[in-house]
């Protein structure tokens, strides 16, 4: 069952324009994930992980405090995924083999540009929807993320998926356990705040809006528990 417990306050912002103080607010919305949902933010990848020109920057509109970027060297679009790339980060996470994902970022192009929001990615062990292995970490097959949708334009963060129109196929795992995520640049001046993957709550619909969103996924924190069986002693019984 989903957590969807939604809450919402208000992140003050000070703006500062030609030596006069503007007041103005920024409006989040917080959702919980449900469990079993995978959520990854920029403040989880740990900093050897990152390589290249992706880095982590400081942005109060974003999950963790930060968001991970690819700096904009104006360098034109990929056209596919490179098996040893030199621009590309990654994170672990865990899911359950035999279920079905579907992936979600919530990511900004920098100046609201088209050119500057999609990135390629990996898996260490992923399976497409017939469970045939693809989209894996060392070759040259990939996933594409994009945050624009079916040419509506781009303003702000938002959410998207594995497909310029529509919902994208899902994918599963070979095998319960960690896995780990691969990030890799197709077209740079992208920035990502979180990552999420779900087999639930969104597997049929986005966490937020595609345009002006200000939507974070909050992990799942419920514990795993397990019980252990209290030894008992046996009764002493009186010889008859």
């Amino acid at each position: 069952m989903s957590h969807l417990h939604i809450h919402k306050f208000i992140l003050p912002i000070i703006l500062i324009f030609f030596g006069v103080y503007f007041y103005s607010v920024y409006s989040l919305l917080i959702i919980h994930a449900a469990v079993g949902d995978i959520v990854i933010s920029a403040s989880d990848i740990i900093d050897s992980n990152i390589h290249g020109q992706w880095t982590k920057i400081q942005d109060n509109t974003t999950s963790g405090g930060v968001k991970i970027k690819n700096t904009n060297n104006r360098i034109p679009k990929l056209t596919e995924a490179s098996a040893n790339p030199s621009n590309y980060f990654e994170a672990t996470f865990y899911a359950e083999a035999g279920k079905r994902y579907q992936i979600w970022f919530r990511m900004e192009a920098e100046n609201n540009d088209f050119q500057n929001d999609s990135i390629f990615v990996q898996f260490s062990d992923s399976l497409d929807t017939v469970g045939s292995p693809h989209y894996r970490i060392g070759t040259v097959d990939s996933l594409i993320g994009f945050l624009e949708e079916n040419s509506t334009g781009i303003s702000g963060w938002g959410w998207n998926d594995n497909n310029y129109n529509g919902i994208g196929p899902t994918i599963q795992f070979e095998s319960t356990g960690n896995h780990t995520i691969r990030v890799q640049q197709r077209e740079d001046g992208v920035a990502i705040d979180e990552i999420v993957l779900s087999s639930s709550t969104y597997l049929t619909q986005s966490p937020g809006l595609t345009q002006n969103d200000a939507t974070f996924v909050q992990k799942d924190t419920t514990p795993s528990v397990s019980i252990t069986p209290t030894p008992t002693t046996p009764l002493a019984t009186t010889p008859t």
